[in-house]
C-alpha cells in the first residue's frame, strides 16, 4: 500500500502549516457614561461632538505555547463646544471597552507569534468591537458612531519602533 501525505508548494506537509482556532469571543467589559445635561441644554440629540478615539491591542499568554488571549481596548471620549462660557469643554459620551479572544495557534514561529498576536487577532475582534460602539451609542439616544478601519499592522509597526512611547505589546517572546 503506497502512503501519500499532502504538502504545500516548499515542500512541508500539510500538518506543519500555520493553523489558528479561535476557541471564544467575548466582550471582557464595557463602561459608557453619557451626560444627559448637555443634551437637554442642546434640545436635540444631533450634536456634532469631537471625537476622540483610542484603540490599543495587547495578548497575554493564557496556557504554555497552546492559548492566549487577545484583548482590542476602544477608549473614545466624546466632547462639544462649552456651553458655561468657561472655555472647558463639556463631555457628552465616554465609552471603554474590551473585546476579547481565545486563540489557539498551531506551527506558528515563535518570532512569528507577536504579529500573529497584535495584527492578525486584533483585526479578527475589531468589527465585533465596532459594531458594540456603534449598537452602545444608538441605543444612548445618539447617532451610531461607526469607527473607521484600523491598519493593526500599523499600529504594531509603530508601538515597536524604538522611539515608541505606547507599547502595548504585553506578548511572551
Amino acid at each position: 500500500m503506497v502512503e501519500s501525505k499532502a504538502t504545500n508548494v516548499s515542500g512541508n506537509s500539510a500538518s506543519q502549516q500555520p493553523k489558528v482556532g479561535l476557541l471564544k469571543q467575548y466582550l471582557k467589559t464595557k463602561s459608557f457614561d453619557l451626560n444627559p445635561a448637555i443634551i437637554a441644554r442642546r434640545g436635540d440629540t444631533s450634536l456634532s461632538p469631537n471625537v476622540k478615539v483610542n484603540v490599543f491591542a495587547e495578548a497575554s499568554e493564557i496556557e504554555k505555547n497552546k492559548l492566549y488571549e487577545a484583548n482590542l481596548t476602544v477608549d473614545i471620549v466624546a466632547e462639544s463646544g462649552s456651553t458655561e462660557g468657561k472655555g472647558i469643554p463639556d463631555r457628552v459620551f465616554g465609552l471603554t471597552l474590551i473585546y476579547s479572544g481565545i486563540f489557539a495557534p498551531e506551527n506558528i514561529p515563535q518570532a512569528d507569534l507577536s504579529p500573529f498576536l497584535l495584527i492578525y487577532c486584533p483585526s479578527i475582534l475589531f468589527p465585533f468591537a465596532r459594531q458594540i460602539v456603534a449598537n452602545t451609542t444608538l441605543e444612548a439616544g445618539l447617532p451610531a458612531l461607526m469607527l473607521e478601519m484600523i491598519d493593526f499592522e500599523q499600529m504594531y509597526q509603530d508601538n515597536a519602533s524604538p522611539t515608541s512611547t505606547n507599547n502595548q505589546n504585553n506578548v511572551p517572546a
